[in-house]
């Protein structure tokens, strides 16, 4: 339990870690004119969100990072 508290390994931890490399990664990509991305903007939520709720931060993202929703990937 020492160990825990100084090093903790739990899935929560995990997100984190996996969170910072994601922002890390968007925020490479995206234009210098929009706000830097966050590692709690890729935070898992283990509360349900609306689908129509999700779909639009989904959208909001991908605009953020090319200032184009409707591109289509690959393109």
């Amino acid at each position: 339990m020492a160990y825990f508290r100084l090093e903790p390994w739990d899935e929560q931890r995990a997100d984190l870690r996996a969170a910072i490399i994601a922002s890390t990664i968007a925020n490479v990509h995206r234009p210098k004119d929009r706000r830097p991305f966050r590692p709690k903007d890729f935070m898992p939520y283990l509360e349900p969100e609306d689908p129509r709720a999700l779909s639009e931060r989904i959208k909001q993202a991908f605009k953020q990072l090319d200032g184009n929703e409707t591109r289509k990937p690959g393109r």
